[in-house]
């Protein structure tokens, strides 16, 4: 049988941009490109930051958001078609021309980050991130 399959281990979205589909956009996005079959994976809320460097991490070590923020998560992936499976897993076969309904959310969001709007708030939350980081003791 010759069958793929995308999982996603790990897929962090900045508090910024959650809430406007851009998880499952990406992972429509990126079975389309890899052609798969099935897409696997096992949502959670995360706490994230950003770095000095304006990338967006997470840290395993501190407690995750409370079950209103982990429900929150799950009922978002519901909603893009996921199916539970088992221990939190759910998966859904990627629609057909799943890509191009995801070309136009990501091109919708990075339309609002390249405006000098969106990259001057992106800069001032960089330099803020860094700043409490340096902070720290």
């Amino acid at each position: 049988m010759n069958t793929s399959y995308l999982i996603a281990d790990l897929g962090l979205v900045d508090k910024h941009w959650r809430g406007r589909r851009a998880g499952p956009a990406l992972l429509f996005f990126a079975a389309e490109i890899l052609r798969v079959d099935a897409i696997f994976l096992k949502p959670g809320a995360l706490v994230t930051h950003l770095n000095k460097a304006g990338r967006v991490s997470t840290d395993y070590a501190v407690p995750r958001p409370g079950p209103d923020a982990q429900k929150k998560v799950r009922k978002a992936w519901r909603r893009a078609g996921f199916t539970k499976l088992t221990d939190g897993v759910v998966w859904r076969v990627p629609p057909q021309d799943c890509g191009i309904a995801a070309r136009a959310v990501l091109e919708e969001i990075q339309h609002e980050a390249n405006t000098a709007k969106g990259r001057a708030w992106w800069l001032r939350r960089v330099n803020r991130a860094a700043a409490a980081t340096s902070a720290a003791p």
